[in-house]
């Protein structure tokens, strides 16, 4: 709701400005004269102030010019984006080019109807609407300069194994077309740094990149996220909403975790590709996007396919370009060089200066099998270099997850001891199992072939089971 403040010394007419206003919708506040309004002013933030020209002056106030001029001079030395409209009864051309002179927006000539100070004042807050809109695609377009000034490389993916050679190849190839692209791997291969490197050594790299996590909405709420609504679309919708499609226009889309997308949105998601389309919730016409469409996943794709649970002719749609992320533990070489890189990261944001580690320590990261990939390699160096006091991370000082560490050979999936009950092997399943997938519970419950997502949730009440910081 937009708010003005009315200042006249006159009651009648500040009251009945004031009613008019209320019944047009806005919220108002008065003010009988120009030190009232310097009080409302310097608490208040107002989107338009309407102010009388001439106002009996106070000791306490310059008389240097008139009062009007003066409490211009206020709003715009608080908030030059807020609009000011002048009442004046003499409607000279001189008050009025010097009210402009000063930032006014209008003037309105006393007696004046309720339809000049509805009109007017309609004009002054679209006026104020569009100002503060620059303002703000200001600031977008200042923090888009200053993340592009420091270009987003290739050599942000670390790694020297000969898979990985063969993938920044893979994401070279693909940041030099314009096709639509589906980037796979496990939890904390790194699919959104994959996602990040293609945007920003594509021929889009000064426009948005906009990441929609399909995993965190519901199927009603989705739709609103990748599409927006109009005014009045729904109940609760008072104010017209961008799609992430339209926010992401000129530039890229990462649909992050594709293969959780409700089936019943698929089709339009569908539609969007081919079309080159979107159409807002509550509006009868399409408005055309030229948006590049990015989207990664853990999920056997095919398999929910086979299940019903994914469309193939969407799948064939995404993959135009297949990019697969290989587990660390199919790159262990990479090991050493990712050590490298998180010791100098969190020296730098601990303040700490840690020389390196010790080869009984990074042998024994070697050998680990990182079920959670890099993600939790970077977080075993953090919790390390948080907690260690010497110089070198020795083999005791690594602080893996609570989840007992993971050799190749080591296939189980839980390790309660003989003679456990069922329910304590069933926490430890559910806990292993929810860790391994990053806490994405509808693809836990798929796993364990558990139907209804609430009876994952009771289970993990039961026991009560919650994601650590330290996992």
């Amino acid at each position: 709701m937009n708010k003005i403040l009315v200042v006249d010394d006159k009651d009648t007419l500040r009251r009945g400005t004031a009613l008019t206003l209320n019944k047009l919708g806005y919220e108002v506040m008065e003010s009988e004269n120009e030190a009232k309004a310097a009080e409302a002013i310097g608490k208040e933030s107002f989107d338009l102030v309407i102010t009388d020209m001439l106002m009996p002056p106070k000791a306490s106030m310059s008389e240097d010019m008139e009062s009007g001029l003066r409490v211009i001079s206020m709003v715009k030395s608080a908030a030059p984006n807020t609009a000011v409209i002048v009442m004046t009864a003499h409607g000279s051309i001189e008050n009025a080019v010097e009210a402009m002179r000063l930032g006014a927006f209008d003037y309105l000539k006393k007696p004046f109807t309720a339809k000049e100070l509805e009109v007017k004042t309609s004009k002054a807050l679209e006026q104020h609407r569009l100002l503060e809109e620059n303002l703000r695609l200001s600031a977008e377009n200042k923090y888009l300069k200053t993340s592009i000034s420091e270009p987003f490389t290739l050599d942000n993916i670390i790694g020297q194994s000969d898979i990985m050679k063969r993938l920044l190849e893979d994401i070279n190839i693909a940041a030099r077309a314009s096709s639509t692209v589906l980037i796979r791997g496990e939890s904390g291969t790194g699919k959104e740094l994959v996602a990040k490197a293609i945007h920003y050594n594509s021929l889009r790299r000064d426009r948005l990149l906009i990441t929609l996590n399909c995993a965190c909405f519901p199927a009603d709420l989705i739709e609103d996220e990748l599409f927006g609504h109009n005014k009045g679309a729904f109940s609760g919708a008072t104010s017209e909403r961008m799609g992430a499609f339209e926010e992401a226009d000129g530039g890229t889309i990462l649909l992050d975790e594709i293969g959780e997308m409700p089936l019943e949105m698929q089709p339009r998601l569908m539609r969007v590709l081919e079309q080159k389309e979107v159409k807002r919730i509550g509006e009868n016409i399409t408005k055309n996007i030229d948006v590049r469409v990015l989207a990664s996943t853990n999920r056997d794709l095919e398999s929910a396919i086979g299940g019903g649970s994914f469309r193939g002719d969407l799948y064939e749609r995404l993959n135009v370009i297949s990019i697969q992320l290989p587990p660390l533990r199919q790159r262990k070489e990479d090991v050493p060089l990712l050590v490298e890189h998180f010791i100098e990261t969190f020296n730098k944001e601990t303040g700490k200066q840690l020389k390196g580690i010790s080869p009984a320590a990074l042998n024994a990261l070697m050998e680990y099998n990182w079920p959670r990939n890099i993600r939790e390699l970077r977080n075993v160096i953090e919790r390390t270099i948080i907690f260690i006091d010497a110089d070198v991370i020795e083999e005791q000082d690594l602080r893996f997850s609570r989840l007992a560490p993971q050799r190749d050979n080591d296939t189980s999936v839980a390790s309660v001891p003989v003679g456990s009950s069922l329910e304590d092997m069933e926490r430890e399943l559910i806990d292993k199992t929810l860790n391994a997938n990053n806490w994405n519970k509808r693809q836990t419950a798929r796993q364990l072939g558990i139907k209804h997502p609430k009876t994952l949730l009771d289970k993990i009440k039961k026991y009560e089971l919650a994601q650590s910081d330290n996992r």
